[in-house]
């Protein structure tokens, strides 16, 4: 009787494995779940697009720790939450874009407002690695 070697099912189990992967990724990107994910995608605004950056729009403003986002005449860099307060540092442009305006609030305000140079938030959402602001009112300056 012929014994078989263990390397040649080696071999053939590795080929098989190499094959089996792009024909494996193939199909699940052929899958209509997979399409109707990334078509929600593409129609997506531009500024939704990347998730690690911070962004701002319409009415809202994402705040990823460290990062720096203008909006209006103000610009914001959120430094994480500490104690239940939002930490984050205002640096209002017309006066000095270079100096940051510490500003500590609670995460977990309700129905109230912040007033931060000429725009007034309210809090979505808070966690340590990002927040959520709600843009109610830009005073319009000359």
């Amino acid at each position: 009787m012929a014994k078989t070697r263990p390397k040649r099912w080696l071999a053939v189990l590795f080929i098989a494995l190499c094959l089996a992967i792009p024909f494996g990724i193939i199909y699940y990107v052929s899958t209509p779940s997979y399409q109707e994910r990334y078509e929600d995608l593409q129609q997506q605004p531009e500024s939704f697009r990347t998730a690690s950056e911070s962004r701002a729009a319409d009415d809202k403003v994402v705040l990823v720790r460290g990062e720096r986002v203008e909006i209006a005449n103000t610009a914001l860099v959120y430094k994480g939450l500490v104690s239940g307060q939002i930490c984050l540092d205002l640096y209002l442009l017309d006066l000095d874009s270079e100096h940051p305006y510490q500003q500590r609030f609670s995460a977990d305000m309700g129905d109230g407002t912040i007033h931060m140079g000429d725009i007034t938030y309210s809090v979505v959402s808070a966690n340590n690695r990002m927040v959520v602001l709600k843009i109610l009112h830009i005073m319009q300056t000359r």
